[in-house]
Protein backbone atom coordinates (compact mmCIF):
# COMPACT_ATOMS: atom_id res chain seq x y z
CA UNK A 1 0.00 0.00 0.00
CA UNK A 2 1.59 3.38 -0.88
CA UNK A 3 1.61 6.71 1.19
CA UNK A 4 -0.98 8.24 -0.43
CA UNK A 5 -3.31 5.08 -0.47
CA UNK A 6 -3.10 4.55 3.45
CA UNK A 7 -3.67 8.49 4.29
CA UNK A 8 -6.93 8.02 1.95
CA UNK A 9 -7.85 4.98 4.03
CA UNK A 10 -7.44 7.24 7.26
CA UNK A 11 -9.30 9.98 5.85
CA UNK A 12 -11.92 8.01 4.52
CA UNK A 13 -12.17 5.63 8.05
CA UNK A 14 -14.42 7.25 10.85
CA UNK A 15 -12.73 5.51 13.22
CA UNK A 16 -8.82 6.07 11.81
CA UNK A 17 -9.79 9.52 12.29
CA UNK A 18 -10.22 9.45 16.16
CA UNK A 19 -14.25 9.93 15.23
CA UNK A 20 -17.25 7.78 17.07
CA UNK A 21 -17.84 4.96 15.28
CA UNK A 22 -21.57 3.40 15.19
CA UNK A 23 -21.32 -0.40 16.54
CA UNK A 24 -23.02 -2.66 14.46
CA UNK A 25 -26.41 -4.33 15.32
CA UNK A 26 -25.28 -8.14 15.83
CA UNK A 27 -28.38 -10.02 16.01
CA UNK A 28 -28.17 -11.83 19.45
CA UNK A 29 -28.52 -15.61 20.01
CA UNK A 30 -30.60 -17.60 22.77
CA UNK A 31 -28.20 -20.01 24.01
CA UNK A 32 -29.47 -24.09 23.12
CA UNK A 33 -31.10 -25.55 25.96
CA UNK A 34 -27.86 -26.39 28.25
CA UNK A 35 -27.39 -29.98 28.74
CA UNK A 36 -25.56 -32.38 31.15
CA UNK A 37 -22.68 -34.41 30.00
CA UNK A 38 -23.03 -37.78 30.30
CA UNK A 39 -19.82 -38.35 31.63
CA UNK A 40 -18.68 -35.90 34.15
CA UNK A 41 -22.44 -34.80 34.79
CA UNK A 42 -21.86 -31.38 34.36
CA UNK A 43 -24.22 -28.73 32.45
CA UNK A 44 -22.64 -27.57 29.49
CA UNK A 45 -23.28 -24.56 27.09
CA UNK A 46 -21.66 -25.18 24.26
CA UNK A 47 -22.94 -28.59 22.57
CA UNK A 48 -20.49 -31.07 21.32
CA UNK A 49 -21.81 -33.67 18.48
CA UNK A 50 -21.38 -36.46 20.75
CA UNK A 51 -23.38 -35.05 23.64
CA UNK A 52 -26.10 -33.56 21.90
CA UNK A 53 -26.50 -37.54 20.02
CA UNK A 54 -26.21 -39.25 23.88
CA UNK A 55 -28.56 -36.86 25.15
CA UNK A 56 -31.16 -37.31 22.69
CA UNK A 57 -30.83 -40.60 22.30
CA UNK A 58 -30.28 -39.90 18.29
CA UNK A 59 -30.79 -43.38 16.14
CA UNK A 60 -27.71 -44.08 14.46
CA UNK A 61 -29.43 -43.44 10.80
CA UNK A 62 -30.33 -39.86 12.10
CA UNK A 63 -27.19 -39.54 13.75
CA UNK A 64 -25.29 -39.94 10.15
CA UNK A 65 -27.59 -36.83 9.09
CA UNK A 66 -26.90 -34.93 12.04
CA UNK A 67 -22.74 -35.40 11.89
CA UNK A 68 -23.01 -34.36 8.28
CA UNK A 69 -24.79 -31.26 8.39
CA UNK A 70 -22.94 -30.97 11.95
CA UNK A 71 -19.50 -30.47 9.42
CA UNK A 72 -20.60 -27.96 7.93
CA UNK A 73 -19.82 -25.82 11.04
CA UNK A 74 -23.22 -23.73 10.20
CA UNK A 75 -22.63 -23.78 6.01
CA UNK A 76 -24.22 -25.20 3.62
CA UNK A 77 -24.06 -28.82 3.34
CA UNK A 78 -25.36 -30.14 -0.15
CA UNK A 79 -27.85 -32.76 -0.20
CA UNK A 80 -25.66 -35.45 -2.11
CA UNK A 81 -22.65 -35.01 0.74
CA UNK A 82 -25.72 -35.87 3.40
CA UNK A 83 -26.47 -39.11 1.08
CA UNK A 84 -22.83 -39.94 0.83
CA UNK A 85 -23.17 -39.94 4.72
CA UNK A 86 -26.28 -41.75 5.31
CA UNK A 87 -25.22 -44.65 2.69
CA UNK A 88 -21.58 -44.90 3.77
CA UNK A 89 -21.68 -48.48 4.43
CA UNK A 90 -23.95 -49.56 1.96
CA UNK A 91 -21.67 -51.17 -0.42
CA UNK A 92 -24.17 -50.68 -3.64
CA UNK A 93 -23.99 -46.79 -2.77
CA UNK A 94 -27.82 -46.77 -1.73
CA UNK A 95 -30.84 -46.82 -3.10
CA UNK A 96 -31.96 -44.69 -6.49
CA UNK A 97 -32.62 -41.07 -5.67
CA UNK A 98 -35.79 -40.90 -5.05
CA UNK A 99 -35.89 -43.31 -2.67
CA UNK A 100 -32.92 -41.61 -0.72
CA UNK A 101 -34.32 -38.46 -0.87
CA UNK A 102 -37.45 -39.37 0.54
CA UNK A 103 -36.05 -41.46 3.00
CA UNK A 104 -33.66 -38.20 4.12
CA UNK A 105 -37.14 -36.49 4.20
CA UNK A 106 -38.56 -38.84 6.73
CA UNK A 107 -35.33 -38.41 8.75
CA UNK A 108 -34.61 -34.65 8.85
CA UNK A 109 -38.45 -34.41 9.91
CA UNK A 110 -37.92 -36.70 12.97
CA UNK A 111 -34.64 -35.40 13.78
CA UNK A 112 -35.93 -31.79 14.05
CA UNK A 113 -38.91 -33.54 15.95
CA UNK A 114 -36.32 -35.02 18.24
CA UNK A 115 -33.93 -31.58 18.70
CA UNK A 116 -37.41 -29.20 18.99
CA UNK A 117 -36.71 -26.94 22.01
CA UNK A 118 -33.21 -27.89 22.10
CA UNK A 119 -32.48 -24.97 20.08
CA UNK A 120 -30.32 -27.08 17.86
CA UNK A 121 -32.06 -27.30 14.47
CA UNK A 122 -31.31 -28.27 10.69
CA UNK A 123 -32.73 -25.61 8.11
CA UNK A 124 -32.92 -25.48 4.88
CA UNK A 125 -31.01 -23.06 2.87
CA UNK A 126 -32.30 -22.79 -0.45
CA UNK A 127 -33.25 -24.44 -3.68
CA UNK A 128 -30.36 -27.34 -4.35
CA UNK A 129 -27.86 -24.94 -1.88
CA UNK A 130 -28.51 -27.65 0.78
CA UNK A 131 -28.83 -27.90 4.78
CA UNK A 132 -27.18 -26.00 7.35
CA UNK A 133 -26.74 -26.44 11.37
CA UNK A 134 -28.47 -23.64 13.58
CA UNK A 135 -27.64 -23.54 17.46
CA UNK A 136 -29.35 -21.10 18.77
CA UNK A 137 -32.81 -18.76 17.59
CA UNK A 138 -32.44 -15.26 16.55
CA UNK A 139 -33.99 -12.58 18.59
CA UNK A 140 -35.46 -8.99 18.02
CA UNK A 141 -33.91 -6.44 19.87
Amino acid sequence: MTAIASAAAIRKSPALRGLPVQPTKMPRLKSFTPIECPMCRRRTKTPEIDIVIEYYRVPPCEENVLRAVWKGKGRAVQTEQIFCAMYASDPDGGPSPDRMYRAFKALLHNLRVRLAGSGITIENVGYRAGYRLVIGEMVNG
